[in-house]
């Protein structure tokens, strides 16, 4: 049972840069569609704006992501 947890966690760790090079690539594209989307779907009609906080909020929650 110990060499398995060691195998598995020795796999994570040889794919975890891969993933979290993924991570990072697609919380900035989501980030721009969020900005796109919201300036085209929200602004309309309700004020949008992208403010310092709401950057740093996102992004330490993705920080979170990655450290895990």
């Amino acid at each position: 049972m110990i060499n398995m947890a060691k195998g598995r966690r020795q796999w994570w760790w040889s794919k975890r840069l891969k993933y979290n090079i993924g991570l990072i690539i697609s919380g900035f594209v989501a980030f721009m569609l969020y900005c796109l989307l919201g300036e085209a779907i929200i602004a309309p009609k309700e004020e949008f704006e992208v403010t310092l906080f709401t950057i740093f909020f996102q992004g330490r929650a993705y920080d979170n992501d990655l450290h895990r």
